[in-house]
C-alpha cells in the first residue's frame, strides 16, 4: 500500500498538524509526548513558532503551556478554535483576526 503525505509549508505532515488540532479541540489537552511518539518527531522544535504563538495566549489565560503538555483553561475551552489556529497550516502566516470566529 503506498502511503501518501501532504505537507504543510514548513515541511511539517498535514496529519500531524490535524492530530494536534483535533487532540486540542476534542480534548482541551495536548500531550507533546504522545504527538512525538505517534509522528517521530520533536516536538518543540517542529512546532516552535506555534508554541511561541501560545505565549500570549498563556498570558491571557487560555492555555496553560507545560514542559510536557498544552492544556486550555476553561476560558480557552470556549475559544477552542482560536487557540488551535497556530497550527492551521491553511493560515500559514497570515495574521489571525479572532474576530472571525467570535
Amino acid at each position: 500500500m503506498i502511503q501518501i503525505r501532504q505537507l504543510g509549508g514548513d515541511g511539517t505532515p498535514l496529519p500531524t498538524r490535524g492530530d494536534v488540532i483535533q487532540r486540542l479541540m476534542a480534548g482541551f489537552r495536548l500531550d507533546k509526548r504522545r504527538v512525538e511518539e505517534r509522528w517521530g518527531i520533536d516536538f518543540d522544535r517542529q512546532f516552535a513558532a506555534e508554541l511561541e504563538a501560545f505565549e500570549p495566549l498563556a498570558e491571557d489565560v487560555l492555555v496553560e503551556l507545560g514542559a510536557g503538555a498544552v492544556e486550555l483553561t476553561p476560558l480557552g475551552r470556549l475559544l477552542v478554535r482560536n487557540v488551535a489556529m497556530p497550527f492551521d497550516a491553511h493560515l500559514g502566516a497570515r495574521e489571525v483576526e479572532y474576530s472571525r470566529t467570535v
